[in-house]
């Protein structure tokens, strides 16, 4: 398999709406020591049922194995139980962040560590955001990221160009919080020494805050900036405790987990 790209005519082909594979692996090619890789650009792709890919070691460009660009996302067959997602590689999704070094961004992330050592969704860490390129021509790389370097300053580094790609995002660290089933000010937990190795970061569905990059002098960039989300896909049944707003005034903070082009709205609706 070298550089398989799944556009939206092909996926017309078999479905009106999407196309079906019954089980999705994705690996290098060990025989031309080429890539291999999905391209989807505002399509549903849908997998009947677990999904394995193998990170791609040959060119920079195209180290993820599976991009959702536009509005594509990615839907996996109805089971009950755990997610069967495995290995190592990475689904590439693009998220735009609109908070500067002085407010937030409020997230939840579609993937989690990719490992070749467990099965199914994995905890998430900031490690696990890159920063999108730039190509030849100074319009964004489709597929290549690198992965942006966090900092413990108070104040993150936003890229330097207009929507920057040039590889300087950094992500404070100090500001990475998530709330779980908490009341007030003290019970939102800091998570921003996690990376999402083992037992330590954030589970499936749990939101987080983060605040921006950049001061006034980046404003521009800080309030635009791009995140690529890359990791494993998060799958099958999800379950996050939520607290009563009512009362108690508890509050939880959550958002989608799936791969997807639904904002949070449509998702709790």
């Amino acid at each position: 398999m070298k550089n398989l790209l799944i556009l939206a005519p092909l996926l017309l082909i078999f479905s009106s709406s999407y196309g079906q594979v019954p089980d999705l692996y994705v690996q290098p090619n060990p025989t031309t020591s080429t890539d291999s890789f999905i391209y989807a650009n505002d399509v549903v792709l849908y997998v009947e049922n677990g999904i394995e890919m193998v990170v791609n070691t040959n060119n920079p460009d195209t180290r993820a194995s599976l991009y959702l660009r536009g509005d594509s996302q990615l839907i996996q067959g109805h089971h009950d139980g755990p997610s069967q997602n495995k290995g190592n590689g990475h689904l590439s999704v693009w998220q735009r962040g609109y908070a500067n070094a002085f407010d937030y961004n409020y997230w939840a992330s579609p993937i989690g560590n990719p490992n070749n050592l467990t099965i199914g969704n994995t905890n998430f860490g900031i490690p696990r955001i890159f920063d999108v390129m730039e190509d030849a021509t100074g319009q964004l790389h489709k597929t290549r990221s690198i992965q942006q370097q966090t900092t413990w300053d108070l104040n993150g580094v936003a890229s330097n160009v207009p929507f920057g790609h040039i590889g300087t995002l950094q992500i404070s660290r100090r500001w990475i919080y998530t709330m779980r089933t908490g009341s007030g000010y003290s019970s939102w937990i800091f998570i921003g020494h996690e990376n999402g190795i083992g037992n330590t970061g954030l589970a499936p569905g749990e939101g987080f805050s983060m605040k921006g990059t950049g001061t006034s002098a980046y404003a521009q960039n800080a309030h635009h900036q791009l995140y690529d989300f890359r990791g494993r896909p998060n799958d099958g049944n999800i379950t996050i405790q939520v607290g009563h707003n009512g009362t108690n005034g508890l509050s939880t903070l959550t958002g989608n987990p799936y791969p997807s082009a639904l904002d949070l709205a449509a998702f709790l609706m």
